[in-house]
């Protein structure tokens, strides 16, 4: 869900960063497929270190870059300097496998949450 939020609102800010940051259309382009591309790596990396260091550490970690690299991208001043703050922010846990994934668990355990919140 995120992810394709992500992709839709870049192609709702490219009409303006095109002329701000003076980009070609297909380098344009290829910083869109760049946000695909480094989701996919994302998670294969952190797909492993949720299962070396546990899903709870590689999540938070994941939500870190998120977040610190979202921030970034407001600061890029270059083409080269977006290239690599939107690669890096893409680099993380792509969340909608996450979210559906919680979904799934509420779905088929309704009671899922009654121990946490110390339901009777």
């Amino acid at each position: 869900m995120l992810d394709s939020f992500d992709v839709m609102l870049f192609a709702i800010v490219l009409k303006e960063l095109i002329p701000a940051l003076g980009l070609a259309k297909s380098t344009a382009g290829l910083l869109g497929s760049l946000t695909l591309f480094a989701s996919a790596f994302g998670g294969l990396i952190f797909g492993v270190a949720a299962d070396r260091f546990g899903r709870r550490k590689a999540l938070m970690a994941s939500i870190l870059i998120y977040s610190v690299f979202t921030a970034a991208c407001g600061f890029a001043y270059g083409v080269l300097m977006l290239v690599w703050v939107k690669g890096g922010r893409n680099t993380r846990i792509p969340f909608g496998p996450a979210l559906a994934a919680a979904g799934l668990v509420f779905l088929f355990q309704p009671n899922f949450l009654d121990h946490f919140l110390a339901r009777p």
